[in-house]
């Protein structure tokens, strides 16, 4: 029995128990947001890039909070990196290099070095680190 005024916790309306269940999950979609205008992963590029300097890095492909693409080091570390610009592209959760489609997670080897100073047309989306990059070089 209901009193008027008053409220029956064993009565609860499924509003009042969906309602903060619906704002967790909404939380925490927003910690994994990709961070592209598209809704696609962000990719540091670069046009005409040569080295002399080439080594080979491989790692995990991983994603930062601003959704920029970035290598996870098997021995601890992030590196950023930055792909020849006609080379590569995003989607929501891959990066596709040199036709080869990559998904967050896993295992990704590139030859490359350098430094900012000799990239030209070098491309940041916004939120991603412009330097500290290794310069992929095209395949």
């Amino acid at each position: 029995m209901q009193i008027w005024g008053r409220s029956n916790p064993a009565n609860t309306s499924r509003a009042s128990v969906w309602t903060p269940l619906l704002f967790l999950v909404l939380l925490g979609m927003a910690g994994c947001s990709t961070g592209g205008a598209d809704g696609s992963l962000k990719v540091v590029t670069h046009t005409n890039y040569s080295s002399g300097t080439m080594a080979l890095l491989s790692g995990k492909l991983a994603v930062d909070s601003a959704g920029c693409v970035m290598l996870q080091l098997p021995q601890g570390g992030n590196q950023y990196l930055a792909f020849p610009r006609k080379f590569a592209s995003t989607t929501s959760d891959s990066l596709t290099f040199a036709g080869h489609a990559y998904r967050v997670g896993e295992e990704l080897s590139v030859g490359g070095g350098g430094s900012a100073d000799r990239a030209d047309g070098l491309d940041v989306p916004s939120g991603c680190p412009s330097s500290g990059l290794i310069f992929v070089s095209a395949p």
